[in-house]
């Protein structure tokens, strides 16, 4: 968790997650109010830690990473009573509890309401402080607990879980040791020398790798076949 130095925790929100990378923002969130806590966790993901098989059986010992996916939660207020002096992001009036359902409208739109463009909900990205975790959301509840006379809300409390996201990309960035080995599937646009950066901190190693997966030209890489990236001496 890098530190992003934000004062007040923002959420910003992405149409794509591709290569390690969060691209094209659709939106951002800023909160009225920062969380008093954040609860941080870490999970494997599920299957990554079995252990392949030969083909009489037997248990092989397995060359990939074990990674453990951060994820946080946190709570929130937003006030529309007008007792606080900021209003909440995306706030239409200050009182009266006619803005309260915009501002959540906002905040849905920026974690969980699906994109026209990919018919799924944002990728996000949390900042605040020393937190920076890019993500999907994975909770989102909301419990209503001041109202004005006429029955519209004036105040709720927001609660957000957030997974990290990950990819091959992100995975060899954490593990640089030239003991992994790496059988990544080739996607369209990917040259030797930049999944050699990728994976080996190094694009000096395409000539090796090349070799060692017998390519007549390391130019030339055939989308959806695998390559092997063995441990090198560096």
């Amino acid at each position: 968790m890098a530190g992003s130095g934000v004062s007040k925790l923002i959420i910003n929100a992405f149409q794509k997650f591709e290569a390690g990378k969060l691209q094209t923002n659709v939106g951002s969130y800023e909160l009225q109010i920062n969380p008093n806590s954040v609860s941080c966790s870490f999970a494997q993901e599920k299957n990554i830690s079995q252990e392949p098989s030969s083909a009489g059986g037997d248990t092989i010992e397995s060359k990939r990473p074990t990674y453990y996916k951060e994820a946080i939660k946190f709570s929130f207020t937003l006030d529309d009573s007008g007792v606080l002096p900021n209003t909440a992001d995306g706030l239409s009036s200050s009182t009266g509890g006619t803005g309260l359902g915009t501002s959540i409208e906002k905040l849905k739109k920026a974690t969980i309401l699906p994109l026209r463009s990919t018919h799924a909900p944002p990728f996000v990205q949390i900042l605040w402080g020393d937190i920076a975790l890019n993500g999907i959301v994975t909770e989102f509840s909301i419990e209503y607990t001041y109202f004005n006379i006429t029955g519209n809300p004036l105040r709720a409390n927001i609660s957000l879980g957030v997974v990290e996201v990950v990819d091959s990309v992100v995975e060899s960035s954490k593990y640089q040791s030239p003991d992994i080995t790496r059988m990544p599937i080739i996607k369209d646009g990917q040259s030797l020398p930049q999944l050699c950066h990728d994976f080996y901190d190094s694009n000096l190693y395409y000539i090796q790798v090349a070799k060692e997966n017998k390519l007549s030209s390391f130019r030339r890489l055939q989308v959806g076949k695998r390559l092997l990236f063995p441990p090198l001496e560096k």
